[in-house]
């Protein structure tokens, strides 16, 4: 963390609704470019870095001094961030059928959505055949590839990319 995270945490700290602009305007661009490249539409970008920010703030408020005061500022945003897209795409995800409908309304009959074994095989072919590939690298790009691609590890793509 740098000279500048430090004294604006310290500043944080003692005067939040006094000091939050500047958190806001050294942190905005960094968190958007992060937004838009994972939603690739600029609108979604900056509603999503909108609740962060909020999402910031209210952890803040709620976060007592001695603890903001230690913050990895930049790692606690970008983390935050992630989890508002990671909570946006879980809303997204579900769908929901009004339990008015008739027995014979078209939207009760839903696809099912599980692999056919043809395509259940090609897939475990393919995962073991990447497996294998992966593993006849050299161990620091394994390290690397394995940090990157799983999700919940620790670092994963933030740390990775220097974000």
């Amino acid at each position: 963390m740098d000279q500048g995270d430090e004294e604006l945490l310290c500043l944080l700290a003692t005067d939040l609704d006094g000091h939050f602009r500047q958190l806001v305007e050294v942190y905005q661009q960094r968190l958007y470019l992060l937004a838009l490249r994972l939603l690739g539409r600029p609108d979604d970008a900056e509603d999503m870095v909108q609740e962060a920010f909020l999402r910031a703030y209210y952890a803040l408020k709620g976060t007592p001094t001695r603890k903001v005061r230690i913050l990895n500022l930049p790692k606690w945003l970008y983390t935050i961030t992630l989890n508002v897209f990671r909570n946006s795409t879980r809303k997204r995800e579900q769908h929901v059928i009004s339990l008015d409908l008739p027995e014979n309304c078209a939207a009760l009959d839903l696809a099912d959505q599980a692999l056919g074994p043809d395509e259940e095989a090609h897939w475990r072919q393919w995962r073991h055949e990447l497996e294998a590939h992966i593993a006849s690298l050299p161990a620091p790009y394994r390290c690397e590839i394995s940090a990157t691609t799983t999700p919940g590890t620790q670092g994963g793509v933030t740390d990775s990319y220097g974000i």
